[in-house]
């Protein structure tokens, strides 16, 4: 049998079959986090840390919707991708009366989101055609988005951003991961957390 969880944005919890899944992978590697790298800004939501959280989010739909766009051929422009991400942020509690300022990112980080989805694209592509030379075949990749996945047995639930699917039956799992930097005189001059990086393990 295939049991499909579904997210509520609300509720902020997972559900199969109308009943609650107990266990967020998101929670797990906070957990974890927490405890391994001593990081109370990923336990205590304060304002900044809120306010931090929803510009993951909208930037997480971003990258979304850029993907979904080069996957499928079609427009992905600044405005159009921009109402996407409305209608797709629009029943979000969290962005309810600040939802068009939000999402509102800019031009160069529009551009630096589309040349980063255009590389996942192209990698995912490219470790097709080294299968396809290794079995003689001419197979495409299956790119899937926000795939959502259930541990039956752990009652564990998560979401998967890029999954792709070989014609070998490999399959790749991508996380969009995004980081804030600290700036001086428009300079970065914060690098990225060494709990960054090694959560990407967890």
């Amino acid at each position: 049998k295939t049991l499909t969880p579904t997210y509520n944005e609300v509720t902020k919890k997972y559900y199969v079959n109308g009943k609650e899944v107990l266990n967020r992978v998101t929670d797990l590697v906070k957990r974890v986090e927490g405890l391994r790298f001593r990081n109370k800004a990923q336990t205590e939501m304060s304002d900044k840390a809120k306010t931090l959280a929803r510009g993951g989010t909208v930037g997480h739909a971003w990258l979304q919707m850029i993907m979904d766009g080069i996957i499928n051929n079609t427009a992905t422009d600044y405005d159009t991708v921009k109402g996407k991400v409305k209608d797709k942020l629009k029943s979000n509690p969290e962005f309810e009366g600040i939802l068009d300022k939000s999402i509102e990112i800019g031009n160069k980080n529009y551009l630096e989101l589309v040349n980063g989805a255009r590389k996942l694209y192209e990698q995912i592509k490219q470790d097709q055609e080294t299968i396809n030379k290794e079995t003689g075949s001419k197979e495409e990749p299956t790119i899937l988005l926000e795939q959502s996945v259930y541990d039956e047995l752990n009652n564990k639930a998560g979401t998967i951003d890029v999954l792709a699917i070989y014609s070998n039956g490999m399959a790749s799992v991508y996380d969009f991961k995004g980081q804030n930097f600290r700036t001086k005189d428009r300079k970065v001059i914060g690098e990225v957390p060494a709990s960054k990086i090694q959560s990407g393990d967890l």
